[in-house]
């Protein structure tokens, strides 16, 4: 058997009922928004930091943000009272 890092990400049966091209299209999106999601989390929001570690542009990173109706508002560290 294949270790369990070398096995395919699970498909869900709605993917797998779309032509090739929209699945393709709907599980990158899917991806970049749990991979940005995390991202900005681990970073409290701080779009710099996750910017600097995903290796791309602030500017860019705010386009994609807007592009997965993603705010960084939502991610950012509570405030003490």
């Amino acid at each position: 058997a294949p270790a369990p890092d070398a096995r395919p990400a699970a498909l869900g049966r709605e993917l797998v009922d779309l032509p090739w091209r929209e699945a393709r299209g709907a599980a990158l999106r899917a991806f970049e928004r749990s991979y940005f999601e995390r991202l900005l989390s681990e970073c409290d929001g701080r779009v710099g930091e996750a910017a600097r570690r995903a290796d791309i542009d602030p500017r860019s990173l705010y386009d994609k943000l807007r592009a997965l109706g993603l705010r960084r508002e939502d991610f950012l560290a509570p405030r003490p009272p």
